[in-house]
Parts: C-alpha cells; sequence; structure tokens
C-alpha cells in the first residue's frame, strides 16, 4: 500500500505562527523534524557575533569614510548603544562614493554616471540660482539615484523669512529631461510642474526651516529621468504654535491662546475681554503671503460656547494677528481660548 505524499508548497500557510511548528530538516541524507524554538536556539549560539558590537563597528566604519555627507555629532558610540548603531549602519548603507559638484558647471545637464555613486550630493554653487535639465544618458535604464541639496549650497541672505537662493529642476514633456508627473497639478488639464528647493530656507525667526532636500530619480532611457521620490514633510514645533510643511510648498500653522478672561467689557449688546485687541503674536512658521485663516474660542472645560471676532486687519504671512472673545452675557471666568488655524505656502509652486 502506498502513503499518500503531499509537496511542502501545496500546504496551506499558517494564520498563526508558533514555536512550537515544525519543519523538515535534513543533514547527512537523514531527515527530521525540526521545531522552531531549536532553529530560535541555534541563532543565539556564541559564534554569532553580537549585534550590538557589529553594528557600533559599521558605524566607525560609516565616520571614517572620507565621502558622506552626514554630520556625525557623537564623539564616541558605546557598542551597547544599539539604536544609535543601527541609524549609523544604515547611513553607512547608503553611503556610496563620489559627489557630483556644480561649482563650476553652467546651468543645464547635471551628468550623473554609475562611477559616482546612488547617494550624490551638490556641492559649492554658491549665491546663484542654479538650474536643472536633466541628468545626461549615462547610466543604464532603472538606474536609480538620489541627489542631496544641502542648506550649506549657497547663502540665503536678506531679511528673516527669505527663500534664499534655489536649485530648480524644470520639467519637460518629451525627450531626453527630467519627467516630473509625480508632482504634476490638474488645473482643469494637466500642468505638469518643475521642483524648486529652496535647503535654505528660514523661518519666520530666522531659524533654518526648511526640509532637508533629497530627491530621487529613476533612468527612464534615452536621458529621460523620473522623479520618483521627493522630502518627507517636515513637522515643527515652537513657543508660537505647531506648523508643517511638505516638499511641494504647501504649509499649515495652529496655535492656542489660553487663560483669557474674564469676558465682562460691555459693547455691541454683549460682553469681551477687557483688551480690545489680543495680540496673538507670531506663526509658528511664516508663510509666503497672508494665509487663510479660521479660529475658535471657548472655555477649556468645554462648558461655554462663544463667538470669536476679528478686531484688527493685523494678521499677515508672519503674524496671526489681533482677535478677542465676544458673548452675550458677561463671564468672570479666566479659562476662556482662541485657537487658530492657518493654509497657505511656504515655498511657490512652480
Amino acid at each position: 500500500m502506498s502513503i499518500p505524499t503531499k509537496r511542502l508548497d501545496a500546504l496551506d500557510p499558517t494564520f498563526s505562527p508558533e514555536r512550537d511548528h515544525e519543519v523538515a530538516a535534513m543533514r547527512d541524507g537523514v531527515t527530521n523534524k525540526l521545531r522552531i524554538e531549536q532553529i530560535l536556539a541555534l541563532l543565539q549560539t556564541s559564534d554569532i557575533p553580537d549585534a550590538a558590537v557589529t553594528l557600533a563597528k559599521m558605524a566607525a566604519e560609516a565616520r571614517d569614510a572620507s565621502n558622506h555627507t552626514f554630520d556625525d555629532t557623537t564623539a564616541q558610540l558605546g557598542e551597547t548603544d544599539v539604536r544609535g548603531a543601527i541609524v549609523e549602519a544604515y547611513k553607512r548603507s547608503r553611503l556610496t562614493p563620489g559627489t557630483a559638484s556644480v561649482n563650476n558647471l553652467d546651468d543645464g545637464v547635471l551628468p550623473i554616471t554609475p562611477a559616482m555613486g546612488r547617494y550624490i550630493t551638490l556641492e559649492d554653487h554658491g549665491a546663484a540660482d542654479f538650474v536643472i535639465e536633466g541628468f545626461g544618458d549615462d547610466c543604464p535604464v532603472g538606474w536609480t539615484f538620489t541627489l542631496v541639496i544641502p542648506r550649506t549650497i549657497g547663502d540665503t541672505g536678506g531679511a528673516n523669512n527669505s527663500l534664499g537662493n534655489y536649485v530648480q529642476f524644470v520639467h519637460s514633456t518629451s525627450g531626453a529631461g527630467l519627467d516630473h508627473e509625480k508632482i504634476k497639478q490638474m488645473d482643469g488639464t494637466t500642468v505638469y510642474r518643475g521642483y524648486r528647493a529652496y535647503p535654505n530656507a528660514t523661518d519666520a525667526f530666522g531659524s533654518a526651516a526648511a526640509l532637508f532636500e533629497e530627491l530621487t530619480y529613476q533612468h527612464l532611457g534615452s536621458g529621460r529621468w523620473a522623479l520618483r521620490e521627493v522630502p518627507s514633510d517636515l513637522v515643527g514645533e515652537n513657543a508660537n504654535g505647531e506648523y508643517e510643511r511638505t516638499s511641494l510648498g504647501a504649509q499649515s500653522a495652529a496655535k492656542e491662546i489660553t487663560g483669557l478672561g474674564p469676558v465682562t467689557t460691555s459693547e455691541s449688546g454683549g460682553f469681551r475681554l477687557a483688551s480690545e485687541t489680543i495680540d496673538t503674536g507670531s506663526w509658528a512658521s511664516g508663510f509666503l503671503t497672508r494665509p487663510k485663516v479660521s479660529g475658535s474660542c471657548g472655555r477649556s472645560d468645554g462648558d461655554d460656547i462663544s463667538f470669536l471676532m476679528k478686531t484688527n486687519g493685523a494678521v499677515s504671512a508672519t503674524s496671526s494677528g489681533g482677535w478677542n472673545i465676544w458673548r452675550l452675557s458677561s463671564r468672570s471666568s479666566t479659562n476662556f481660548y482662541i485657537a487658530l488655524s492657518a493654509q497657505g505656502r511656504w515655498k511657490p509652486l512652480v
């Protein structure tokens, strides 16, 4: 009588893997069962290097690499600092020798070759604006690389909140060049946009608040490159509230003024705060132009309904303006709040 058999790849996968599951294992021609917990025990033997030690060594190699562009503020990385070692090891895994310098290049095509590696930094282009129209056709089809635009690439100069100098990537609709379909905008018809990087843009207080610009491109062949990845959103917080920036230029900001009251000053058949105008200060990060603003007010214990009325026109690209709370009846409480949110842009859409 034959024994029924079934191929391993014909079995259904388990939906609840456990340590006591068993698999087939062969050694010296003899097949036995092996439990998952036995496999895990084998992986914990002393002949396998300690992960933290290995990662720390990789981190040391990363610090010694002459061509990487990351700032290393850690004087020494302990062998037990697994998290730091993992971060450094990840950086090391992305680093390849070679940087592309635009110091002596005119606007136009920045020739990229496989020898430059997959992580390329623009350097030393100075204070002038710079336009890139393509990357050439020296790389094979499918080649992907990340272009880094550091904040040190140019001096922004000017007043606070100046976007400073930029590196612009120009979209081309056909032929060789940069394909920015990833960031296309629909305005009734398809309008393709380029991308403009302001790596040294400042916020409303003169602090660097731009995204760390990294753009990933893939060669489609014949010198045409597609934009595959743009920088992640930047989220920040300071004494003036919170803000969020996207790489394509949109920005939102929010803030809350608390501890207001009492609402006892008579005005227009109702009552308001004693001060005619409450100066709410600045946005956490400045906008290009006056943003669209919405607001609400009330009591922090949630048991009161109030009406928010704007009392002057001081809202601007940097200031959240002057506001006041007004209600039908007086209230001596001092736990009123004003909450404001704004939507706008921190850089132009080109």
